[in-house]
């Protein structure tokens, strides 16, 4: 791995469990254009293996590959390959 991805703040990570402090999402209470953007900087997080201090982005993660939506669409499209 590329040593700047060794470091949280190279996924967004150090910013994102503030954001998810007390909420499901990240803007609001409800899924928004922002959880769409940020699945991407979880599921690299989840892929690296960097998660681990980052409880509320772990969860935020599995809510996110929860989500029917989700879920149809790799029932339809195929296993994700980074959705691990």
């Amino acid at each position: 791995m590329p040593s700047s991805l060794s470091q949280p703040s190279s996924y967004g990570c150090d910013k994102c469990p503030h954001h998810l402090e007390g909420r499901e999402f990240f803007v609001g209470n409800s899924l928004t254009g922002a959880d769409i953007q940020m699945s991407f900087v979880g599921d690299m997080a989840k892929v690296f293996e960097k998660l681990g201090p980052y409880p509320n982005l772990s969860a935020w993660v599995s809510r996110m590959h929860a989500r029917p939506a989700f879920q149809r669409s790799i029932e339809k499209g195929g296993a994700y390959r980074f959705a691990k």
